[in-house]
């Protein structure tokens, strides 16, 4: 029986279809007009006459890197769901480096801190946030590869990132006002309070009620709609237009780019915390198995029971699969052991699940399946009768290991984990360059 190859449920096609393809095309060209813009910025920054010449260089050499180290294997997943990482890793790369200039220029050029009143006032709190997210991810206890806490921590960052991107240009045409220091600061918390709030929201019922939202079918041509009629209503509040109350408009979004630069600089950093927190599951199970007793055994279900006793299940885009395990009997060389609910399943992802959506529930294990089973306590030396009584679970957790071929390594079951996450990510970070591009190139 090859259970991991059963479906429990009709997939789609790469997850979000056609709107990840948008995503990932649209983020390539944010991604050029974030190279092009830290040539200018690295020349303003150094003053360096080659300056431009080396960012061009560097961001070549760091795409070329990932794209080759990437691309070159796991060619049986979804090209689109490698590109979302590539993408992601590279707009990683680009938010470090703006980091870098961006606190550079501040410290050179007096101007800029004088003219952006809110340079200071979110990019460096939410850097600080982000890093103390990630920070709690590499000393919290393992304990699943998606933390709840973390995914809520994630949405929050990332809804927060397209709810100000969405709310800021309706809000500077509602408040066409001259443009002043004092008018800026004194806006940030009408700017940024409904889309926080309406953030915390969504948050909660994304990860404490996930099943409000996929009861609606067309989730994602909803989603799709909405964006489509606030981009339209973008291009019609900077259509060409002689009236005067234009360029205040054009001024207070302009000034918020720090604000959304800081934002995405906070949801980027929320996303590399989940990826920590996948790596960080996959070690454990790792030292568990080396620190620990494992058995080998055969799984045993008794009719009428079902004969799928684990499963992966999509929780969502940023959730991600998570095992299920009902609980089964485990027949080793010393007899039989009851391995109980809820235990973790470590298992080899199928390619395919890339394209599978929320809800989406993978069969792993089954009657009649072998399997390794870590977390025994260790017989105690000299005790004849512990040598050859049935095994015991020590308190240190248990997992369950299903064989794994080696062209299913780790890394494979974290690029599968991580890629809607990037494409989240990415999603959003579109999102929220619009209005600030519109801005400055109208």
């Amino acid at each position: 029986m090859t259970s991991s190859s059963i479906r429990t449920s009709t997939l789609g096609v790469a997850g979000g279809g056609w709107l990840v393809i948008v995503i990932a095309l649209a983020a390539v060209m944010l991604l050029v007009e974030v190279a092009l813009a830290a040539q200018h910025a690295a020349w303003i920054a150094t003053r360096h006459p080659q300056a431009a010449a080396v960012t061009v260089v560097a961001t070549v050499v760091l795409v070329a890197a990932l794209v080759a180290g990437l691309f070159g294997m796991f060619a049986e997943v979804s090209a689109w769901a490698r590109a979302a990482v590539v993408l992601a890793a590279v707009q990683a790369a680009l938010a470090l480096a703006a980091f870098a200039l961006w606190s550079l220029i501040l410290r050179r050029e007096p101007f800029f801190a004088e003219a952006f009143p809110l340079a200071d006032a979110v990019p460096l709190p939410a850097l600080v946030a982000g890093a103390l997210v990630v920070l709690s991810a590499l000393v919290t206890p393992p304990r699943s590869a998606s933390p709840r806490w973390l995914v809520a921590l994630a949405t929050l960052a990332l809804t927060a990132l397209v709810g100000t991107a969405l709310w800021l240009p309706i809000y500077a045409q509602l408040h066409p006002v001259e443009v002043t220091p004092d008018v800026v600061r004194a806006a940030l918390p009408a700017v940024l309070g409904p889309a926080l709030l309406v953030a915390a929201l969504v948050a909660a019922v994304a990860t404490w009620r996930p099943g409000w939202s996929r009861r609606t079918a067309s989730g994602w041509r909803f989603v799709g709609g909405l964006l489509g009629a606030w981009l339209l209503g973008v291009a019609l509040m900077c259509a060409p237009s002689d009236d005067v109350l234009a360029r205040p408009w054009q001024h207070l979004v302009t000034q918020f780019a720090p604000v959304l630069l800081g934002l995405t600089w906070f949801a980027t950093l929320a996303v590399i915390a989940l990826a920590v927190a996948h790596v960080r599951s996959a070690r454990r199970v790792a030292r568990l198995r080396r620190e620990t007793v494992t058995c080998h055994g055969t799984i045993v279900v008794a009719a009428p029971a079902s004969t799928v006793v684990a499963m992966h299940v999509n929780r969502g885009w940023l959730a991600g699969p998570a095992p299920r395990c009902v609980g089964f009997t485990l027949r080793t060389a010393r007899g039989e052991v009851q391995v109980p609910a809820g235990v973790d399943v470590v298992a080899p992802l199928p390619p395919w699940t890339a394209e599978a959506g929320a809800g989406v529930a993978v069969a792993l294990l089954g009657d009649g399946d072998e399997v390794d089973v870590a977390g025994f306590e260790a017989p105690t030396a000299g005790d004849a009768y512990r040598h050859a009584a049935t095994p015991m679970f020590a308190t240190r957790g248990i997992a369950v290991l299903a064989p794994r071929r080696d062209d299913e390594p780790v890394r494979r079951d974290v690029l599968l984990r991580l890629w809607q996450p990037c494409a989240v990510l990415l999603g959003a970070c579109v999102v929220a360059a619009v209005p600030t591009l519109v801005a400055v190139l109208r």
